[in-house]
């Protein structure tokens, strides 16, 4: 649990410095979500084997992620200069990927679970919220390209 919790504050730290000393390269912008992604997608995984949480959350988060990525590489492929912006949405996505996965180690750690039903609808609303930002994250860039194109016909 140390380690995710200190995953998450550099993966923070680093967006910030980055931010703050303008120091943005297409690399950086295709490895640090890159990075994310195997460190969330190896906690879900982990919490889904271990029955922590559902395995509808788990499926669709791992469908999302691995078709990001597939764009992204698709993408920087195609040209190694171009940045791909991350989506202030994705950005609070894995926030809240970070946040889910903390709550999920301390109750582990801890061996607490709130009541039944307080614990379903947290994790519930936590899982909707997630899947909700990510697939605001992957869909609106391409309904905005698609929208683009229709307009240069």
């Amino acid at each position: 649990m140390v380690c995710f919790i200190l995953i998450a504050m550099t993966d923070w730290v680093d967006g910030w410095l980055a931010r703050k000393t303008n120091a943005h390269t297409a690399w950086g912008q295709l490895l640090d979500p890159l990075a994310d992604k195997v460190v969330l997608l190896a906690a879900f995984a982990w919490f889904c084997y271990s029955g922590n949480i559902s395995a509808w959350f788990t499926i669709f988060y791992f469908a999302r992620e691995i078709a990001q990525t597939i764009l992204r590489i698709v993408s920087f492929a195609a040209d190694k200069h171009a940045q791909v912006p991350t989506l202030f949405s994705s950005k609070l996505k894995t926030a809240g990927s970070y946040v889910y996965g903390i709550v999920l180690f301390l109750e582990q750690l801890f061996m607490m679970r709130l009541s039944g039903s307080m614990s379903f609808w947290l994790h519930t609303f936590l899982e909707v919220f997630i899947i909700l930002l990510s697939y605001i994250g992957l869909i609106k860039p391409l309904i905005h390209r698609w929208h683009w194109n229709l307009g240069k016909k």
